[in-house]
């Protein structure tokens, strides 16, 4: 047995070889209790140098450097931050660094002011921000004991060079930043800063975060200290928070002044703030709604002011969704991606948001821009949305409006789920597709039929009875509801209909069947419902175009999807594929499925003959349907005209049976 001295030294080994191949520099000083804050600090440092005097380094190199859950206080981050910056680097007047640093300080001892202290140290990077904390004694103390930290020591003699230059004149504009890097990644969850924990909130963090925000048109600093993405997750973060970064977004935009980059932050992670709630919502969206690019940049159709927004788990409502739509509706391509997982919205807001998303698509395509207005929208876990808002997003998706949909863990049932099947004919055929590759995410929803098994427990008398009745409606999808179509109010209406119900393993259509519409719905399959909206299009005559082939990938996961569900979703692949030639691909794992069968459900080359034997199976019980349905309409027609023929003779029996007429007066007749 491998002992862990060689389990880590092998892993050594591997660590080196991948450090080779990339030019991406690990500096993990995660989860270090041992080490004081000035040891974790120095040795970070050390290990940046000793990363660039390696020749390591190259122009798209980047220092990922970790110091999560490392007890870092406020004055060790400064530290740290001014020995980052303050490096000596190349002098040229260009806007952008050698090397890209991601830096990690999630679940530390950061408060609000530590947080203000390192956001105004990112606006003024040639400023060192340890000197914020020289005004108590006890920082006092600590900043000294780290000065004999070399690097530190360098740069700041470096920094002092520079303002003491006899060549420089007297009046001048503020310097660049003696620094070769760009921070890529900046990450304080898990801190607690936003003044809805145990700490109260600061109003010199409020300013610098607004400051932040719209500093990227400030022209004497470098715009590439400020980071692309800024996490700060669980920080409790609210309103107020929010209303500094709107502010400041409208700010760098009303400032209109011209910028060689993209906006930053560009990335804004503030998931698991709950205190942030429609009203934080609302302030963001304004900001986004009435920010207006700057008429300078030529090139303002492809231009985002967030790439991304994530706010999930921020206890938004429809509300919040609904303002959000507004700024998505009146400026068209303001973010990329909206994260809104986790939250409280229903099929109000997510209707409200499809319906942005169509008219901000035929905005754009007046003013000649592209047809897309976002990229994804993740709506997962807000359990109030269903078919409503299900099919309103379907519609968006079905113009071109947005690339990826995920609603996983939602309410949708068949009637959303066959919108998104509509979805996949609208797009194969819509051209100027492109080859994007379109996702679309359901799962976690109630879209199949396939009984739960539960664990086995303590039972009363009555959870017995439910159970014996749960096994018996199993029996009766097996057996096309003969056992338990009594007791749930369902009928065939021949023995033609019975067979064509059991061979499709319970597959039923409100067009035949005399049952309430909610009890339907319930019992309806989705999967099945997604297939037959794209079989029904593939049986028709119109032809689709076939220059832009389309990509796309739909996700089953976990919707208890029985064998005739993945027969239905096998046809549909087949049978569009001998109309339009798309890839389009179905994720059916994590439920009860073989291998084999996940396989050819994404169109895994080995697995052909199995995907087009699970069609036929599909394609060949629908036969035998449509034939007993043909067969019970008949029957049906034949009814009717008997009933019309007794209304007209006065409630005269035509039965086939003698006996009753034997005493008849008309017998004669």
């Amino acid at each position: 047995m491998m002992s862990l001295h060689s389990f880590l030294h092998i892993a050594a080994i591997l660590s080196a070889s991948l450090s080779s191949i990339t030019a991406d520099t690990a500096i993990c000083q995660s989860h270090i209790y041992h080490s004081s804050p000035r040891s974790i600090v120095k040795s970070i440092l050390a290990d940046v140098k000793a990363s660039e005097s390696d020749g390591a380094s190259d122009d798209r190199g980047i220092i990922q450097i970790d110091v999560s859950s490392s007890r870092l206080d406020d004055a060790a981050v400064s530290l740290l931050l001014d020995g980052l910056l303050l490096r000596d680097g190349d002098k040229s007047d260009n806007y952008g660094g050698d090397r890209k640093i991601k830096l990690d300080l999630s679940m530390n001892q950061m408060t609000p002011g530590g947080a203000a202290n390192l956001f105004n140290g990112l606006i003024q990077p040639n400023h060192n921000v340890t000197n914020d904390l020289l005004d108590t004694k006890a920082n006092e103390s600590y900043v000294e004991s780290l000065a004999s930290n070399v690097t530190l020591e360098d740069s700041t003699a470096n920094a002092t060079e520079v303002l003491d230059d006899d060549n420089c004149e007297e009046t001048q504009e503020p310097q660049q930043p003696k620094q070769n890097i760009e921070l890529e990644e900046l990450d304080l969850s898990f801190n607690d800063i936003g003044g809805h924990g145990s700490h109260a909130a600061n109003l010199e963090l409020l300013t610098n975060t607004r400051r932040l925000f719209e500093h990227h048109g400030n022209t004497y600093y470098n715009n590439l200290v400020i980071p692309r993405v800024l996490s700060m997750e669980n920080c409790g973060i609210g309103p107020a928070f929010c209303r500094s970064i709107g502010r400041g977004i409208l700010n760098a935009f009303e400032s209109k002044q011209t910028c060689k980059h993209t906006y930053r932050p560009s990335i804004l992670r503030l998931g698991g703030n709950e205190a942030i709630k429609d009203a934080g919502a609302v302030s963001l969206a304004a900001a986004l709604r009435l920010a207006v690019s700057s008429p300078e940049n030529d090139d303002k159709h492809n231009e985002n002011i967030l790439e991304e927004l994530n706010l999930s788990s921020c206890n938004i409502g429809d509300a919040g969704a609904e303002s959000l739509a507004l700024a998505l509706a009146y400026n068209p391509n303001c973010l990329s991606r909206l994260d809104l997982s986790n939250n409280a919205i229903t099929d109000v807001g997510a209707r409200a948001i499809g319906r942005a998303l169509v008219e901000a698509h035929h905005q754009n395509i007046m003013n000649g821009c592209s047809s897309r207005v976002l990229d994804e929208i993740v709506l997962d876990n807000n359990v109030k949305i269903g078919d409503e808002g299900a099919e309103m997003l379907a519609e968006a998706m079905s113009c071109g409006a947005v690339r990826c949909i995920s609603l996983r863990s939602c309410s949708v049932q068949a009637g959303g789920a066959a919108a998104f099947g509509k979805t996949i004919v609208s797009l194969a055929r819509r051209k100027g597709k492109g080859l994007a590759r379109y996702e679309i995410d359901l799962s976690g929803n109630a879209l199949g039929i396939k009984p739960v098994k539960k664990k086995k427990g303590l039972k009363d008398k009555a959870s017995s009875h439910i159970s014996s009745l749960g096994k018996t409606l199993q029996k009766g999808w097996r057996g096309g509801l003969k056992g338990a179509s009594v007791s749930m109010g369902l009928t065939a209406e021949s023995d033609d209909d019975e067979e064509g119900l059991s061979v499709m393993g319970g597959l039923i259509d409100d067009e035949d069947e005399d049952i309430e519409q909610t009890t339907l719905t319930a019992l309806r399959c989705g999967a099945r419902s997604f297939a037959a909206a794209i079989i029904e299009d593939a049986h028709q005559e119109s032809n689709i175009e076939e220059s832009e082939k389309l990509n796309a990938i739909i996700a089953f996961r976990r919707c208890n999807l029985d064998d005739g569900a993945l027969d239905a979703l096998s046809a549909s692949l087949t049978e569009f594929d001998k109309k339009s030639g798309a890839k389009v691909a179905i994720d059916v794992s994590m439920n009860t499925v073989e291998h084999e069968t996940i396989l050819a459900l994404m169109r895994d080359e080995k697995e052909v003959a199995l995907l087009n034997s699970m069609s036929r199976r599909h394609m060949a019980a629908l036969s035998v349907l449509n034939e007993s349905r043909e067969r019970a309409a008949l029957a049906a027609d034949v009814a009717m005209a008997k009933a019309n023929i007794k209304s007209q003779f006065g409630g005269m029996s035509f039965e086939d049976d003698d006996d009753q007429y034997e005493d008849d007066e008309y017998d004669d007749y």
